[in-house]
């Protein structure tokens, strides 16, 4: 409901997680093409424009909605010891990357390599910018 209720105010990003869009928008998201028209929905509620709808889908990667596209985002394999602060560690590798200047796709692989990178730690910690960096060739972004 709180996350009903933010999108009102037209936020420039959400990122919620598969489960959590399903919900705000009444939808199923089981399946790529799902999470594809999820992210671009969820993009028209926030008003378009120069923001970015990102749905994070776990071990299945992620989607991106923005004014640039929508990309499908495939995570670097990785060995997950926890998946605690998985979402939050990608939101911030997208958008460290963002301020950077970064075009959207660069930024859409930072976050699924930091994601990825938090995975592989026991929960208690967070993926480091070195991990982050040697993930990075292997998080796989493409064009839908």
């Amino acid at each position: 409901e709180t996350m009903r209720n933010a999108l009102a105010i037209q936020p420039h990003v959400v990122k919620p997680n598969a489960a959590e869009a399903a919900r705000l928008l009444g939808v199923e998201i089981e399946t790529m093409p799902q999470a594809v028209a999820a992210s671009q929905k969820l993009y028209d509620l926030i008003g378009g424009g120069e923001r970015y709808a990102l749905i994070s889908l776990g071990k299945d990667g992620a989607v991106l909605t923005c004014h640039e596209g929508t990309f499908k985002g495939t995570s670097p394999g990785v060995e997950s010891q926890s998946t605690i602060g998985a979402g939050d560690s990608m939101l911030g590798g997208f958008l460290w990357s963002l301020t950077e200047g970064d075009p959207a796709e660069t930024a859409f692989r930072w976050g699924l390599a930091m994601g990825a990178a938090t995975a592989t730690t026991d929960g208690t910690k967070i993926g480091t910018k070195s991990v982050g960096e040697l993930l990075f060739a292997d998080a796989v972004v493409t064009r839908v």
